[in-house]
Formats: structure tokens, C-alpha cells, sequence
């Protein structure tokens, strides 16, 4: 439009000066020049002011392209917030089944103490009952056994807790995360914030719980292998009371046997499997490396830790 106007102010001039009298033709030049200048420097204005209407189109661009992102950030942000109430409710969940868990523990513990009680008991008894004691033994064995798997399928739920408890652990650290990168951008979610600080208070107290029904499990361990030892040793007593002759091994099958029965360690690949050649028995390699002349073998064999003092005990006296 400033082009056009100037050739139609550029078209009258030359007209003008056409229909002058020749004693004004120097000043009219003079005109015609500077109007040239001023066209020229109109023509550079304009390309300037066209280069700045393309970087100002290619800024709005930009501008638009940055608005997009920040809509597909909120957009993913209250999906993140869907999820974490999600999460919540399955927390809510957990926490109702670890107090379960508690409770089947506490009547566990009640079962014991019972057991030990009646162990004791059977204990006094075995110099008048022994054909009775014998049979109380294998009902103890039996009891025994049924407590073990028991544990074995507490330490299998007490290992899946921890990996449910790991990875909440993870996610809530990757929230962390992204909540500390995108505090300045989202001032409003201010109060999911505060939500999300008292989702980490009750993984605190459920990582507290975790530990407190860990040391319980601990002392159930404890009880067991004191539970275990002491019937070692009655078994033990019970065999000084009978004839060698009398004496029956009993040959464990592998299959239904899954940990030692000393030290109570379950059976893997790194943890093999090993007969007493004396009671029969399976240990794990630890409990079991002792080597002695048995009656039934003129070499040396394997025998478990129980056997081995046991039958260092008797040749002593002997």
C-alpha cells in the first residue's frame, strides 16, 4: 500500500514537472531526488517491517506449540492424580490385611506356648510313660512338621510383602521426583501435595508395622529352633534308655523333606540335601560333616551333628 501510494505521488510529480516552465527544472530535480531517497528508504523500512511480521508469525508459532505442551502436561498430571487415589484405596486394602495377618500370628504364638507346655510335660513323664512317650513323640513330630510349613508359607507372604512394599517405595520416589519438577509450573495442585505428604506418613507406618512383624517372625524362628533342639535332645535320652539292638532307622525320602532339621535352612541349590548314615535323617552340609565308624560300615561315613555327639558321648563312657 506505502509502495503504490509512493508511485502515485512519484506519477504527479513527473507530471508536474512536465507541464513547469524550464527555469524551475533544477528545483524540481532536486525534488525527484529526494523523493527517490525517501522511496528507497520507505522500500528498506518495509522489508524490514516484513521480516518482522514472519518472526513475529514464527514467535505465535512457537507460542502456540509451547501452549499445547503445557495442556498435555496438565492433562498427564491429573492422570497422575487418578492413579495415586487408585493407589490409596489398594494401600487401605493392604493395611486391612496386615492387621489380619497380626491376628493369625498372635493365635500362632498361643499355639506354641501350648506345644511347649505340653513338651515339658512329656518330658517329666519319660521315665514312667515310655511306651506312651514314644507314641506322644511322633504326635509332636507330626505337630512339628505341620508348624514348619506353616512358617515356610508365613515367609513366603512375609517376602511378598516386601516386594509389594518396594515398589511402592520406587513409585513413591518417582512421584517425589516429579513433584519437585514441576512445583514452580503447577501452584494449584498444592493441596494433592499435602495428600501425597500423608500417603508418605502411612508408608512409614506400614514400613514400621513391617518391621515390627519381622521381629516377630524372628521370635517365632527362635522358638521353633529352641523347639527343635530340645526334641533332638529328648530323642537323644530316649535312645540312651533303649538297646542298640532295638534301634530302627527310619531313611527319609528327599521329596518330603524341604529344610534341615537343625538349623531349620531350607534346601536350595546352593544348600544340598545330605542322609545321617545313623538316624537317617536329612541335613543340610553344615550340620552334617562329620564323619564316623559305624557298626553298619567299616569305613567312615557322614552322620549329622546330634549323632556325631551323641555317639562321641556313648564311646566315652563305654
Amino acid at each position: 500500500m506505502i509502495i503504490q501510494l509512493r508511485a502515485q505521488e512519484m506519477r504527479e510529480m513527473e507530471f508536474n514537472v512536465s507541464n513547469t516552465e524550464p527555469s524551475s527544472d533544477t528545483i524540481m530535480e532536486a525534488e525527484l531526488e529526494h523523493e527517490l531517497e525517501k522511496r528507497k528508504q520507505t522500500e528498506t523500512e518495509l522489508e524490514l517491517e516484513s521480516q518482522k511480521l514472519i518472526e513475529f508469525e514464527m514467535a505465535m508459532k512457537l507460542l502456540e506449540e509451547d501452549v499445547q505442551g503445557k495442556q498435555d502436561t496438565i492433562v498427564s498430571l491429573r492422570s497422575q492424580l487418578e492413579d495415586i487415589k487408585s493407589l490409596n484405596l489398594e494401600l487401605s486394602t493392604k493395611l486391612a490385611e496386615s492387621k489380619r495377618t497380626v491376628q493369625v500370628k498372635e493365635e500362632l504364638i498361643s499355639m506354641m506356648e501350648s506345644k511347649s507346655v505340653s513338651l515339658v510335660e512329656t518330658a517329666q513323664q519319660l521315665d514312667d510313660k515310655f511306651l506312651d512317650t514314644q507314641k506322644e513323640m511322633a504326635a509332636a513330630k507330626a505337630r512339628l512338621h505341620v508348624a514348619e510349613v506353616e512358617l515356610k508359607t508365613e515367609k513366603e507372604a512375609r517376602l511378598e510383602a516386601e516386594q509389594d512394599l518396594k515398589i511402592e517405595r520406587e513409585w513413591r520416589e518417582r512421584l517425589q521426583e516429579t513433584c519437585a519438577n514441576e512445583k514452580d509450573v503447577n501452584e494449584q495442585l498444592a493441596q494433592e501435595i499435602v495428600f501425597l505428604k500423608q500417603v508418605s506418613n502411612d508408608y512409614e507406618n506400614i514400613r514400621q508395622e513391617n518391621l515390627r512383624l519381622k521381629e516377630i517372625n524372628r521370635e517365632h524362628e527362635q522358638t521353633l529352633e529352641e523347639l527343635g533342639q530340645q526334641l533332638s535332645w529328648y530323642k537323644l535320652s530316649l535312645d540312651d534308655l533303649k538297646d542298640e539292638s532295638t534301634t530302627g532307622k527310619v531313611w527319609e525320602k528327599d521329596g518330603e523333606v524341604t529344610s534341615c532339621k537343625i538349623c531349620s535352612k531350607e534346601f536350595n541349590i546352593a544348600r544340598r540335601k545330605h542322609h545321617c548314615r545313623n538316624c537317617g535323617g536329612i541335613f543340610c552340609d553344615k550340620c552334617s560333616d562329620n564323619k564316623m565308624e559305624l557298626a553298619s560300615s567299616a569305613n567312615k561315613v557322614r552322620v549329622c551333628d546330634n549323632c556325631y555327639h551323641y555317639l562321641l558321648e556313648r564311646n566315652s563312657k563305654i
